[in-house]
C-alpha cells in the first residue's frame, strides 16, 4: 500500500518540473486515509448496529423455522417407524399413516424453502442498505475532505487507504487547472483513420461499476 502511494506522489510531484510548459500549477498535495475517514464518521458505526440487530433478527427468524422443521421431521420418523416397525398394523393403518407421511413430507419441503427464501431475502436487504449508506457517506466524507484540502491551499486530495471498497478513486479531488489530455490522447491515436469514434465523457472512466461498492453479504444462519 506504502509503495503504491509513494509512486503516486512521487508521478504527481513530477509533473511540478513541467509546470510552466502546460500552464497549471505546481502541485500541492494533501492525503486522506478514506477508510479510516469513513468508520470514524459517526453514522458508520450507527449503521452497523442496525445491521447487526437486523442479522440477529432474521438468525432468530432461522432457528423458528429449523425448530419447526424438525418437530416436522420427528413425526415422520415416527410414522414410519410404525408402518415399518410394528408386523401387526392393519392395511388401513399403514395407508393412514402412508398419506399422513406424504402430508410431513410436503411440509418439511416447505419449511426448507422458508428458510432458503429467507436467508436470500435477509441477504438482499442487507446489501441494499449497505449500498444506500454508502451512496450517502462518501460523498460527505469526499466534500468535507476537499473543503479542508482547499482550505490548505491544496490542489490534490489522494486517498491513501489503497480500498477499492468504496467506489472511489485514488484521487478524490483534482484542480480544474490541471490540463485533462483524454481528447488529444484519442485523437493522437486514431490519427489516420476515416472513421473516428467519439471522445468518451471524462466521466466513464473513474466511474465504478454498480456493484463495485457493494460487498458480499450473509448472515449466520443455522445449517438446517
Amino acid at each position: 500500500m506504502k509503495s503504491s502511494v509513494k509512486f503516486i506522489l512521487c508521478a504527481a510531484l513530477a509533473v511540478a518540473g513541467t509546470a510552466g510548459l502546460y500552464a497549471q500549477p505546481a502541485p500541492k498535495i494533501v492525503v486522506i486515509d478514506f477508510f479510516k475517514a469513513y468508520e470514524g464518521y459517526y453514522e458508520t458505526p450507527v449503521q452497523k448496529d442496525k445491521l447487526e440487530k437486523f442479522g440477529s433478527d432474521a438468525k432468530r427468524d432461522a432457528e423458528t423455522i429449523i425448530k419447526a422443521r424438525t418437530d416436522l421431521i420427528a413425526k415422520y420418523q415416527e410414522l414410519a417407524s410404525k408402518v415399518t416397525g410394528d408386523p401387526t398394523i392393519t392395511a388401513a393403518a399403514k395407508a393412514d399413516a402412508e398419506k399422513k407421511g406424504a402430508d410431513l413430507r410436503v411440509q418439511i419441503q416447505d419449511k426448507e424453502r422458508e428458510l432458503q427464501q429467507l436467508s436470500q431475502n435477509s441477504n438482499e436487504i442487507a446489501s441494499n442498505q449497505i449500498a444506500s449508506y454508502r451512496a450517502a457517506a462518501i460523498p460527505k466524507i469526499t466534500a468535507a475532505a476537499k473543503e479542508i484540502a482547499q482550505k490548505r491551499g491544496a490542489n490534490m486530495l489522494i486517498d491513501k487507504s489503497n480500498n477499492n471498497n468504496y467506489g472511489t478513486s485514488t484521487f478524490l479531488w483534482l484542480h480544474d487547472d490541471y490540463a485533462d489530455i483524454t481528447d488529444e490522447v484519442i485523437k493522437t491515436l486514431n490519427a489516420g483513420h476515416a472513421s473516428l469514434p467519439a471522445a468518451a465523457p471524462a466521466s466513464s472512466a473513474t466511474k465504478p461499476a454498480a456493484d463495485s461498492a457493494v460487498p458480499s453479504v450473509s448472515f449466520p444462519l443455522p445449517k438446517p
